[in-house]
């Protein structure tokens, strides 16, 4: 089975999907995930196994910087509870809040540690944390 995918187009103006030519498109077999085709010809290869661990460490890094950031900002809105007036669900709100992506960014942080720490062939199974 072949799904094609588009590209960005690299003209300045932007096209749609739709109207992109078909020399700007990737179609990757799924029954070949060895190597991705382009429409032009070339064959690109696809994410060796030795690649498993680095990939799945940018993805969990990625998300765990995604909520330390929200973190980040609910720490700063408790921290202005005061000034910004608050009331007392509010207040339990935010620090639930905290609590809540603060455990979301130890499940990066987490899945990262299991991505680097197991064997490449099965770093993949990080992303099941």
């Amino acid at each position: 089975m072949t799904i094609p995918i588009a590209l960005q187009n690299p003209d300045p103006e932007p096209s749609p999907v739709d109207a992109m030519p078909l020399d700007q498109a990737v179609a990757v077999q799924l029954h070949r995930l060895e190597e991705i085709h382009l429409f032009g010809g070339a064959v690109v290869p696809a994410i060796r196994p030795e690649q498993a661990p680095a990939l799945m460490a940018i993805f969990g890094l990625g998300f765990t910087a995604v909520y330390v950031v929200f973190v980040l900002m609910f720490l700063n809105a408790y921290g202005l509870r005061e000034s910004l007036k608050l009331n007392t669900f509010e207040t339990v709100d935010t620090r639930a809040s905290i609590l809540l992506y603060g455990a979301l960014a130890a499940t990066g942080v987490i899945a990262t540690l299991i991505a680097m720490l197991l064997p490449a062939p099965r770093a993949g199974l990080a992303g099941w944390t």
